[in-house]
């Protein structure tokens, strides 16, 4: 969790310590590019999204609430920001200008996601999507 403050219009002038915690959860992957991201993305998110479903699936049992199927639909959903890091910065941004959210909430690691791909994803956030989210806040935790 990335707890983010600063002058937002919805925060009304109140101090960090004041603030409840709005968090932007999402399931994030970030690589050089947004075809390797989406490549990395795809099939980690069907894994995850089977293995989800998994116990309705074999009862025969509808899913209890709707849900994205696929990756795209996720990620239309706003329920998941992939791409390169200039795109995943973009997105939190609006995000965070949109709802005045002050925490980040990252699934780096979900469903098939190799272990090579979380490490560079993360290691990506936090080395150029941070820094632009940073310059717009405060990190306070």
């Amino acid at each position: 969790v990335v707890m983010l403050t600063g002058d937002h219009p919805k925060t009304a002038g109140r101090v960090a310590a004041d603030l409840p915690v709005i968090g932007l959860n999402r399931h994030v992957v970030v690589a050089p590019t947004d075809a390797e991201a989406l490549r990395v993305a795809g099939p980690a998110f069907k894994s995850w999204r089977e293995h989800f479903s998994w116990l309705w699936d074999k009862k025969g049992v509808p899913f209890p609430f709707p849900y994205p199927e696929t990756l795209e639909a996720h990620m239309a959903a706003g329920l998941s920001v992939v791409g390169s890091p200039k795109t995943v910065a973009d997105a939190f941004a609006h995000e965070i200008d949109a709802s005045g959210g002050n925490a980040v909430i990252g699934h780096m690691i979900f469903g098939s996601i190799a272990y090579e791909d979380a490490l560079q994803s993360i290691e990506l956030f936090a080395r150029e999507v941070m820094p632009p989210l940073k310059a717009r806040s405060t990190v306070t935790a």
